[in-house]
């Protein structure tokens, strides 16, 4: 049987599923399909992941595999899929400081370790800090830093309501949970049923985490320091308020490609 035989679709996820079965990339398996044979065990192992599809299992849970920014992190149930939004946090991060900069920067609920880990393939210089109240949630970012190779950074099993250090940060960043408890029924199975409540469910308004996020961060945060956030849809006011609120200033809202509100930044500014 060749490639072909199982590519009906052609999709984006057959192509993904069929690759990472044959540890093939996914353009050579486009370009040469109808030459590459597979086995019969090979193709069954296919049909079970097509069945886990129809089931609403993302592909990225399935392979354990997920693409951000640049570079390829492994995921699982543990841990949030990284969504191409998120990216943005570093792209804001990169309009504010100079990657050339020697600086400490804060993952306040790391997940799987991607925005860090990859805020810290960009700064070379710079120290990174990843906490997460979640233990596998840690061993998941641990395996993404030593697949990577990264040794400045240091993962934390830590609430960020409980974490203590003498270090001051010149960066925080921050994607946390900013769904309403009432919507979470209401999300796509895909992602309420194959990722962490935990990192999903915000508290009723949604605004919980930045409500506690705020005024901690002012602990950690060298004076001019930047905090950056991931904010949920419609709710970039409503985090600017709470920001201004505590003494931050210089605030931006940036949108993603979608042209929602997405992230914002604000400088701290000390009493």
């Amino acid at each position: 049987m060749l490639a072909s035989d199982l590519l009906i679709n052609n999709s984006y996820e057959e192509l993904l599923l069929l690759s990472d079965i044959l540890n093939i990339s996914k353009h050579e398996l486009r370009f040469h399909a109808n030459k590459i044979s597979i086995t019969k065990d090979q193709a069954e192992l296919f049909h079970q992941y097509q069945q886990r599809i129809m089931n609403s299992e993302p592909v990225s849970k399935i392979i354990n595999k997920r693409d951000f920014w640049n570079d390829t992190f492994f995921i699982n149930s543990d841990v949030l899929d990284p969504r191409p939004d998120t990216e943005l946090i570093i792209e804001v991060v990169m309009k504010n400081i100079d990657i050339h900069k020697n600086i400490n920067i804060l993952d306040l609920g790391t997940g799987s370790g991607c925005i860090i880990l990859s805020l810290l393939r960009e700064y070379k210089n710079a120290h990174g800090v990843g906490i997460d109240i979640s233990d596998k949630a840690i061993a998941v970012a641990t395996k993404n830093q030593q697949l990577l190779g990264i040794k400045n950074v240091n993962f934390q099993n830590a609430s960020w309501n409980d974490f203590e250090t003498e270090t001051r940060f010149d960066v925080i960043v921050s994607n946390p949970p900013y769904i309403k408890t009432c919507d979470i029924d209401g999300l796509d199975e895909n992602v309420k049923k194959h990722d962490p409540i935990l990192a999903l469910d915000g508290g009723d308004s949604g605004l919980v985490c930045y409500e506690q996020i705020t005024p901690l961060s002012k602990k950690f945060l060298k004076n001019n320091g930047l905090l950056v956030f991931e904010v949920g849809f419609n709710q970039s006011e409503d985090v600017s308020s709470i920001m201004k609120s505590h003494n931050f200033h210089n605030i931006s809202i940036y949108k993603d490609l979608s042209g929602t509100n997405r992230v914002i930044s604000g400088m701290f500014l000390q009493d």
